[in-house]
């Protein structure tokens, strides 16, 4: 396999992102530590405003720890619009969700994101998505449980819009959801409901 140079210029944004973070960092560090055999070594805090910009999502996964790898004594406090980048920060990270309340800023702690998948973070009070599916997606989701739950007689344009949603509900098999009618998942629901209520 050959070796092949590239310019700086010719990486992309994400790799210059990264490059110019650590170099930064670097460079801080020496010139805050002039005297210093170790200069990335030495403590301090380092704050950084969209850690996620530009970062492919495998990147905003492992950003985090690389970082707190690479400059074990600096503390540092990440803003981030990345579900990716919250859970990459590990368990011992404090997050924070900070809100503006009137004229007073209320600050939350949210716990245990590094424990749950990307799905469960966007849902979470430190995103507070209502659905990670495309708006469109929910809401076909939302109108097939709506009919699936109607009591009162489907008219037939409903019946035929409720088995056009059950050919796109089978094709993408969104999590959650009643399960359809008749199915073994419906039967197992209908049964833990009775035994549950009783």
């Amino acid at each position: 396999m050959s070796v092949q140079k590239v310019p700086t210029i010719g990486l992309s944004d994400g790799y210059r992102s990264i490059m110019a973070l650590a170099g930064d960092l670097v460079w801080r560090l020496i010139q805050a530590f002039p005297q210093s055999s170790q200069p990335l070594h030495e403590e301090g805090v380092v704050l950084i405003d969209e850690l996620d910009i530009h970062l492919h999502p495998l990147w905003q996964r492992d950003i985090a720890l690389w970082l707190q790898q690479q400059f074990p004594h600096l503390q540092f406090i990440v803003a981030t619009h990345s579900p990716l980048v919250a859970s990459g920060a590990g368990e011992e990270a404090l997050t924070l969700q900070f809100k503006l309340e009137g004229d007073k800023v209320q600050a939350m702690r949210i716990d245990k994101l590094a424990a749950m998948n990307v799905d469960r973070i966007l849902e979470s009070p430190a995103f507070g998505l209502v659905s990670s599916y495309s708006p469109q997606t929910a809401a076909k989701i939302d109108r097939y449980d709506q009919l699936i739950k109607q009591r009162q007689p489907r008219t037939a344009s409903e019946n035929q819009e409720l088995k056009q949603l059950q050919l796109f509900m089978d094709e993408i098999q969104p999590f959650g959801g009643p399960p359809t009618p008749g199915s073994l998942n419906a039967k197992i629901e209908s049964f833990l409901e009775k035994a549950l209520s009783d």
